[in-house]
């Protein structure tokens, strides 16, 4: 009995290949891998406000797939990071997992910004939950896995957490937030990979967080942007990947 892909070494040569096109076609479009320019660049300014003295506010945003919604985060020097609002887009909807373009929780947000005389134009980050370059490398690895049988991946009715339509309906993202926010262009879109916003929360809301050793993080997920699991160590000295199960169907083999 066969276990795990069928076609793993060509798949993954294959996701491999095509993922410097994939993550330059996002970038042109505004959305950004947390390696990338244009995210350090975004780092260091929000390195320099900090140390000035002002206050920084980032926006957690789910943009497609499920769970939609918006979570404004507020850091002030010598402070803690503090959650001011976490908008599920279902809240508005009335769609359980809603995965559509939160425009409703955007706009619940912005009202509360005007509420506090604030505007989108204070917010300095705008990060996407899921590393969308990545979750398109994967999904193209998944379906050459399996192929021919698994060409239906890509229709929403048989993968609805990782197909095509919510690949470009990401893509699409950072022009509709221009929009919904009444900025020109596109704003730029920070693609966080998945797995590590699992992990940091995991860790700083965990009583290991004020442990000087370092603390073994598992995430096991559904499916992430580069697999489903992962197994992080996590520090005083921050967040370091230690092991991945790096396709969806690999066996497991982590430990």
């Amino acid at each position: 009995m066969r276990e795990g892909p069928h076609r793993p070494r060509l798949a993954a040569a294959l996701a491999a290949a095509s993922r410097p096109a994939i993550t330059a076609l996002y970038a042109a479009s505004g959305v950004h891998r947390a390696g990338s320019a244009t995210t350090r660049a975004a780092l260091a300014r929000a390195g320099a406000k900090l140390a000035d003295g002002a206050t920084l506010r980032i926006v957690g945003i789910g943009i497609a797939g499920h769970n939609a919604g918006c979570a404004l985060v507020e850091l002030r020097p010598g402070e803690g990071p503090r959650l001011m609002l976490n908008y599920e887009e279902e809240r508005f909807s009335g769609v359980k997992h809603c995965g559509a373009f939160p425009s409703l929780a955007l706009q619940a947000m912005l009202d509360r910004l005007a509420a506090d005389g604030l505007a989108a134009a204070d917010i300095d980050a705008w990060c996407a939950t899921w590393d969308y370059p990545a979750l398109a490398a994967l999904l193209l690895r998944t379906v050459a896995e399996e192929l021919p049988q698994s060409a239906m991946m890509l229709r929403p009715s048989a993968f609805p957490m990782l197909n095509l339509p919510l690949l470009l309906q990401a893509a699409d993202a950072p022009a509709r937030l221009a929009r919904a926010i009444g900025a020109p262009g596109r704003t730029p879109l920070h693609a966080m990979p998945h797995h590590e916003n699992h992990a940091w929360f995991s860790f700083c809301a965990s009583p290991f967080a004020a442990e000087a050793a370092p603390v073994l993080v598992s995430v096991l997920d559904g499916a992430g942007d580069s697999g489903a699991i992962s197994l992080y160590l996590a520090g005083p000295g921050g967040l370091t990947l230690w092991r991945r199960q790096t396709g969806i169907f690999d066996s497991l083999g982590l430990i």
